[in-house]
């Protein structure tokens, strides 16, 4: 995959799991379709929020998770 495509696939996933976590919340806007799915407007507040928060994630660092207990060390003034 090129990197240009991971960062989309990336985009894309940080945008869906916004969705999620809004669903978590309770129920979203959405237009039937008639296939029992329900599809929102690109304009929604839902859809800003998701499209917002997928820029935030691809504009950062990646996260970096440490195990429970452990701590960053400090960097010394000298190196050796």
């Amino acid at each position: 995959m090129s990197s240009s495509a991971t960062a989309a696939a990336t985009h894309t996933l940080a945008h869906e799991l916004t969705h999620v976590v809004q669903q978590r919340q309770g129920p979203v806007a959405g237009t039937d379709h008639g296939n029992g799915l329900l599809l929102s407007d690109p304009a929604d507040r839902f859809e800003r929020e998701a499209e917002t928060n997928a820029h935030r994630v691809m504009a950062g660092p990646a996260p970096v998770r440490r195990a429970e207990g452990t701590r960053r060390r400090p960097r010394s003034a000298a190196r050796r």
